[in-house]
């Protein structure tokens, strides 16, 4: 059976230190202000979504957890919820009955776009129930992201404004970087906010939700566990079988040997004995004080 969480992380950038949203199941980020991209382990994340399915079973709808992880990747705050698939934006229900990967679909209520994609090969291994993302714009490791490397938010026709010095329209994309030369005068303009966040929208938290199915990593592990432990108990009464009838057999070896050395030291002693000239009454006189009388023919 399905079971949905709702995700909404963000971390800062390490070079300039501002927020980063974490919009998704991602490997990489980019900060939209000093354009450092910082690559993710897999480990945060899909921290993250194991706690999050291992609480499932005892949160109600709505229900959920948040608070800050600092770790080798960076300071992350994050919040998730037991939560029916729903619109970010408007709140209003999402239909997913069969997701389908690399799909897109609107929302019912207000038209906003989400993607589909299946989790990361990354974050399939260290979170095995997770199977599908549900995202407001597409994973960069999915299809539709590689397809789409500006992720539908930076403006496709170029950005005009005046040169300062000379007046002469500069045309900018956002290739161009924060101060720009003008090829008419060669005076180095410095671009204004308003335009650099047109050619650079700022990006902000958004919720994301995970489709999980099937059997938790806790789960999986404790059949492992439960499965190791019969396969030794198997092996041991294997090995006893095996070693069991041997071991019982040379338990009696030790004893025989015994038994065997006894009597031949007593014969051997009565041999002795008569060669000494002892009577058989005196030899089994002798006899009855060291062990058990035995019964000499009688000349």
């Amino acid at each position: 059976m399905a079971r949905f969480g709702c995700f909404s992380i963000r971390t800062v950038c390490r070079s300039c230190g501002l927020p980063v949203p974490v919009n998704g199941p991602v490997l990489t980020l980019a900060c939209t202000e000093c354009f450092d991209e910082m690559r993710l382990t897999p480990d945060t994340l899909a921290g993250f979504m194991n706690d999050f399915e291992e609480e499932y079973e005892g949160l109600s709808e709505g229900e959920g957890r948040s608070g800050t992880l600092m770790g080798g990747d960076g300071t992350f705050n994050y919040t998730y919820h037991r939560i029916s698939p729903r619109c970010g934006s408007c709140g209003k229900s999402l239909e997913i009955s069969s997701p389908a990967e690399n799909s897109a679909f609107r929302c019912g209520g207000c038209g906003k776009l989400y993607h589909v994609a299946a989790v990361p090969e990354e974050y399939a291994k260290e979170v095995p129930s997770a199977r599908f993302s549900i995202t407001p714009e597409p994973l960069p490791e999915s299809a539709a992201g590689k397809a789409d490397e500006n992720n539908g938010k930076k403006p496709e026709k170029p950005v005009v404004m005046a040169c300062p010095q000379c007046g002469v329209a500069l045309s900018l994309t956002a290739a161009a970087g924060r101060i720009t030369g003008c090829r008419y005068c060669g005076a180095e303009v410095y671009v204004p906010d308003p335009v650099w966040l047109r050619l650079h929208p700022v990006k902000t938290a958004e919720d994301w939700i995970v489709w999980f199915e099937g059997k938790n990593r806790k789960q999986l592990e404790s059949e492992r566990r439960v499965k190791d432990l019969e396969e030794e108990k198997a092996e041991l009464k294997a090995w006893r079988l095996r070693k069991g009838p041997a071991k019982r057999k040379g338990r009696f070896w030790p004893i025989l040997a015994v038994i065997g050395g006894f009597f031949v030291v007593l014969i051997g002693f009565s041999l002795v004995l008569s060669y000494l000239g002892y009577e058989p009454e005196q030899i089994r006189s002798v006899m009855s004080r060291i062990g058990k009388p035995l019964d000499f023919p009688r000349h």
